[in-house]
């Protein structure tokens, strides 16, 4: 399996890639700002428009994810509630 950041819809998204097949997965929205694999599965960092940038483990066997550092201890931003949008242009 390869591993690949790439635009998504305004954002970076993580892609799982079958070598063999060349079918791809996303595995994480939002924007994913790096990663690296470790023995137990992918670190990664993300944020959202409603979070700051947090780190993670994804255990890719389980299917689980560890929230290891966490800002605003889920506070949302006062700006209110985003939506995700396209239009043509």
């Amino acid at each position: 399996m390869i591993l690949a950041t790439a635009p998504d819809k305004g954002q970076t998204s993580l892609f799982a890639i079958d070598a063999a097949s060349g079918r791809r997965m996303r595995w994480l929205s939002g924007t994913v700002a790096g990663f690296a694999a470790v023995q137990d599965g992918v670190v990664f960092e993300r944020h959202t428009l409603k979070s700051p940038t947090e780190i993670y483990l994804i255990r890719p066997a389980s299917g689980k994810s560890d929230h290891l550092v966490q800002h605003g201890q889920g506070r949302r931003r006062p700006d209110g509630d985003f939506e995700q949008f396209t239009f043509k242009g």
